[in-house]
């Protein structure tokens, strides 16, 4: 009797031992086959995780948001990722309260992100780091105003599917809204 055909499914998705004992039906399999039939299994299971918070959850839609705002602020702060010779010889930067100015993305997407998680972390001041202020002291106004758009956007981004159901609209027509029929 020829065994039906079995659908094909990838080799991750079934039980190691399983498919180890159907490999090596002797005896014991080689060490390196358990781990590398396992470490197979680990891998399709964390891409297909990936795959699916990426699909399900907008992880592309939030990348883009926060993307485009570091770009915007970028822009409004004109920051470069490495200052010249030019201005490393100046005074200003040889002081020990001001920074590398590479250190200015790295902090804005750090404040973006904690925006954009309603979260309100920050980690400090670039241009006065022995004051207790948040980086956003040292933005300008444009700046200001593309971290408070991504904390309202971040905030309000999934309230149409989870909106509560005193606020949800409801689907009414024209005669469920006028008093005398038309």
């Amino acid at each position: 009797n020829p065994r039906p055909p079995t659908p094909s499914i990838p080799d991750a998705m079934v039980d190691t031992r399983a498919l180890l004992l159907e490999r090596y039906p002797e005896g014991s399999p080689p060490w390196t086959a358990r781990v590398s039939a396992r470490l197979d299994a680990f891998a399709y299971h964390v891409a297909r995780g990936v795959r699916e918070a990426y699909v399900s959850s907008g992880f592309a839609r939030d990348a883009a948001c926060i993307f485009a705002a570091l770009f915007a602020v970028a822009c409004f702060e004109n920051f470069r990722i490495k200052a010249s010779d030019e201005e490393n010889n100046t005074a200003a930067t040889k002081s020990a309260a001001v920074r590398d100015p590479s250190h200015g993305v790295f902090y804005a997407l750090f404040e973006l992100v904690s925006a954009f998680g309603n979260v309100g972390l920050s980690l400090g001041s670039l241009r006065h780091p022995d004051r207790d202020v948040a980086f956003s002291h040292d933005l300008k106004v444009g700046s200001l105003l593309v971290l408070g758009v991504v904390m309202i956007g971040a905030r309000t981004r999934s309230l149409p599917r989870r909106v509560d159901a005193s606020l949800a609209y409801p689907d009414l027509s024209a005669q469920d809204v006028l008093r005398f029929p038309v």
